[in-house]
């Protein structure tokens, strides 16, 4: 008897979210399930951020102890930096290398440089001009000129799923951005696949936020005939959205925020545009 009565309480639980999902009107977040984290540890200890190129890091690793056998460090490999009053026997660091200039997609604006996590290290001493320093944890080589910057934890966010957007939804009036830059600088992106968009705390984005990923899908215009006569094509001014799937946003800077493509059923680009759920 038990066991019947426990299979209608599951019955009744999902007729109850399936009631939840009806009533959901245009601009309502419907939420499913638990909240569960929104990515693991490589999409935010081996990914990066956008900084100032005019950063300030806490040392440089200039060498190493196989620095005659090797020109790159990986785990367990002790390097030196010179040392500095935050370079502290004990404490760990960020292994960070710059990368590319970061530009919005829709104004050309400089946004900064992108900043690469490639690992962490633990200072093992500090002795007169040098500190000595042991590596910890690697995503990726570690090159001669890789710079460190005190460690503080990343938490990855818990948030709860809701129903994705449609073509026949409507925009919602929340901010809308662009994909800016993402990992490796891969051409096209997919579900689990790491990005930068041009919102940060300037349009009050959170850790844990949904993004809807869409574009416009305006055809070319001009095409060729089946005669080889060249056609000129006249688009509709407004068109719907084709929507490319989700987003959540891991962390935030001022102008610029991390996020995980967390769902797709098309392929994502550099320039595809999100909104806030």
């Amino acid at each position: 008897m038990e066991l019947r009565n426990t299979r209608n309480r599951g019955l009744w639980f999902g007729l109850a979210l399936g009631l939840l999902a009806l009533a959901g009107g245009a601009g309502a977040q419907t939420y499913v399930g638990i909240p569960q984290p929104m990515g693991y540890e490589n999409d935010v200890y081996c990914f990066g951020y956008v900084g100032s190129p005019q950063e300030v890091f806490t040392g440089t690793i200039v060498s190493g102890d196989a620095v005659s056998a090797q020109s790159s460090f990986f785990y367990n490999d002790v390097v030196y930096s010179p040392a500095s009053p935050d370079l502290k026997a004990g404490e760990e660091y960020w292994i960070i290398t710059g990368q590319d200039d970061v530009f919005d997609p829709a104004t050309d604006a400089y946004l900064g440089r992108f900043y690469e996590y490639r690992g962490r290290a633990r200072a093992l001493c500090v002795k007169g001009e040098n500190a000595v320093l042991q590596i910890i944890f690697t995503c990726t080589d570690i090159p001669l000129w890789s710079h460190l910057k005190s460690f503080e934890p990343i938490p990855i966010p818990l948030a709860r799923l809701s129903l994705p957007v449609t073509v026949c939804d409507v925009p919602n009036g929340k901010p809308v951005g662009a994909i800016a830059y993402n990992r490796n600088g891969v051409e096209l992106m997919a579900t689990g696949s790491d990005m930068i968009i041009n919102l940060g705390l300037d349009a009050n984005l959170s850790p844990g936020d949904f993004l809807t990923i869409f574009r416009y899908s305006v055809p070319r215009e001009f095409d060729i005939s089946a005669a080889g006569e060249l056609i000129p094509r006249r688009t509709p001014a407004y068109l719907p959205r084709t929507i490319l799937g989700e987003a959540v946003v891991l962390t935030v800077g001022d102008h610029t925020s991390t996020c995980r493509i967390a769902s797709s059923t098309e392929y994502i680009g550099w320039g595809d545009l999100v909104e806030l759920k």
